[in-house]
């Protein structure tokens, strides 16, 4: 016989207000087996009992949670009227969170530091929190009763964490932030909104005006290859490249902007070469890898690597830096490795004995040098 579908039943309950202190947080929470931890077992005559709650406090500060940010956002703008909390009648006086004991975590933190720490609209916020509860006895020390309530959370909490909203990807977070910061926003006020660091504002703030900056030259000079935002990104994440475009958060702004054009044609250019955007397995060949591989011609600072990079001369500057970094002997080396293993088998056969003799040579001489650096 068919197997009948899983029943997709709107959740039975009523909306009401509830007073924070009378919200429990449930241990038997999906985020708490994220831990590892024991607490998911503990038994129900303990869940309200004020040693379980500050564990689970404690637990859901874990850094993965980033309850911190969550706080901030809280303090901030207040409790959203939205953002119902699913809860089940406890003991007559509690009621028992089963989704969104990250934000009770949260109000309870903010209450916890006082009043003198948020705006005075948030308040009012705090006082009672939005909840949805739901229809059917306290749960009491019922573990049937908890497993029905639990069964009927089950659709809502599913739909919210597998099909829910997702975190924007970079190019629309930095679009969306950069529009706030034109209305008159600072970065502090965007950090402060939506629960972030000032840095991490500002940092996309720098990649997202790179990229306004790569879009108005590739339509200047008629480029026809797009970079993803990821490239941009790299760049904003290197104080090396922040420094040689000279940016500024005065302003927001590069001041060096002459030596753009040629941050772009390196990108480019060096994506060009390979024809390809996509990553290798040395990291090179993608725009991110680019941008790594200026970072540390940058990070060299050596005059005649930079001067090259002030010219445009990309591949001098790339050959200096690795003469720089690897001393000449050593590059010398590699290169007589090099032409070894790309030596066509015609050369290898038209003169064996000549060639014989200088590879016997060479092999001296490499024993010779092997022996200094390892002091035989």
């Amino acid at each position: 016989m068919a197997r009948q579908p899983v029943s997709l039943d709107l959740l039975r309950g009523d909306d009401l207000q509830i007073q924070p202190g009378r919200l429990i947080l449930d241990p038997g929470n999906l985020r708490f087996h994220d831990l590892g931890s024991a607490v998911k077992n503990t038994r129900i005559e303990h869940y309200a009992e004020p040693s379980t709650q500050r564990h689970l406090r404690e637990l859901l500060s874990d850094p993965r949670y980033k309850l911190e940010s969550l706080v901030k956002s809280i303090r901030t703008n207040g409790f959203l009227e939205h953002e119902r909390l699913i809860v089940a009648p406890f003991d007559g006086h509690h009621y028992l969170v089963l989704e969104g004991n990250r934000r009770l975590a949260a109000v309870l933190r903010v209450l916890e530091e006082g009043p003198g720490l948020f705006d005075a609209p948030v308040a009012p916020t705090l006082l009672a929190l939005p909840c949805f509860v739901l229809r059917g006895p306290a749960i009491g020390t019922s573990e049937r009763q908890l497993d029905q309530f639990r069964r009927e959370a089950d659709i809502y909490i599913g739909l919210r964490h597998l099909m829910g909203a997702r975190s924007w990807q970079p190019a629309s977070r930095y679009e969306f932030q950069k529009r706030l910061l034109d209305e008159g926003w600072t970065p502090e006020e965007v950090a402060d909104k939506f629960g972030r660091d000032r840095a991490e504002v500002v940092r996309d703030l720098r990649a997202q005006i790179l990229y306004r900056h790569f879009l108005k030259w590739e339509e200047d000079t008629g480029s026809e290859h797009s970079l993803t935002y990821n490239a941009f990104a790299e760049a904003a994440r290197s104080p090396d490249v922040g420094r040689w475009l000279g940016w500024t958060d005065r302003g927001f702004k590069f001041k060096e902007a002459h030596r753009l054009p040629l941050f772009f044609r390196y990108l480019k250019e060096r994506i060009s070469a390979t024809g390809s955007d996509e990553e290798d397995g040395e990291g090179s060949r993608s725009a991110e890898g680019a941008v790594r591989r200026l970072r540390d011609l940058l990070k060299l600072k050596d005059i005649d690597v930079t001067d090259s990079l002030e010219l445009g001369d990309f591949n001098r500057a790339e050959l200096l830096y690795e003469e720089r970094k690897n001393g000449k002997l050593q590059q010398r080396v590699q290169q007589f490795s090099k032409a070894l293993r790309s030596a066509p088998i015609s050369d290898l056969e038209s003169n064996p004995g000549g060639l014989e003799a200088a590879l016997q040579e060479l092999k001296v001489q490499i024993e010779r040098v092997l022996r200094l650096i390892t002091k035989e």
